[in-house]
């Protein structure tokens, strides 16, 4: 169940979820290509979406999905992702800092609770790890220049930030979506 509530912001935003995983390190030919563009391997679903980020250049992002249901009150087993603004709120990032999301950042939400600083970085209580058994896979299409500042008022440049922020085709996401999954 997607929501998304500023348009102008995220132009395009789509998902896929892939079932019954087993998280663990990549084949090692998936390994050389990404040390081959500066990247270090992760694990096997972290590793596929970077992969297809180089391939076709659209970021993608994977949630563990069983955590971002967790993190909405009263959920059934269905993913209400709501894409919306920052509501002056934090959210832990994936390298462990505290971050504050306001009304210029735009936000993935697991219902009310923002998870993810959009395009620039995933929040660490939805991230896959080795017990992550269904993942939840995003591809979007931002608004550049909403991304650029929110990555340059945060100071976090990640390859997703960058790419976003020089404008995306809006017909990627689905693309991206397929190949990874």
């Amino acid at each position: 169940d997607v929501s998304v509530e500023d348009p102008q912001g995220c132009l395009r935003f789509a998902v896929r979820i892939v079932e019954n995983i087993a998280v663990g390190p990549s084949p090692p030919w998936l390994q050389r290509r990404l040390r081959s563009v500066g990247l270090r391997p992760i694990n096997n679903v972290v590793d596929v979406t970077n992969y297809v980020a180089h391939e076709v250049g659209q970021p993608l992002h994977a949630f563990d999905f069983d955590r971002f249901v967790a993190a909405q009150p009263d959920a059934e087993r269905t993913a209400h992702v709501v894409v919306r603004r920052g509501r002056d709120e934090l959210i832990v990032c994936l390298d462990g800092v505290e971050r504050r999301a306001g009304p210029a950042d735009m936000t993935v939400c697991a219902g009310a609770t923002a998870v993810s600083m959009a395009g620039v970085i995933g929040g660490a209580g939805t991230a896959v790890d080795e017990a992550t058994r269904n993942v939840l896979l995003e591809a979007a299409s931002w608004d550049g220049p909403t991304i650029r500042a929110t990555s340059k008022r945060l100071q976090v440049r990640t390859g997703a930030s960058t790419l976003y922020e020089k404008g995306l085709s809006d017909t990627l996401p689905p693309l991206a979506l397929d190949r990874a999954a």
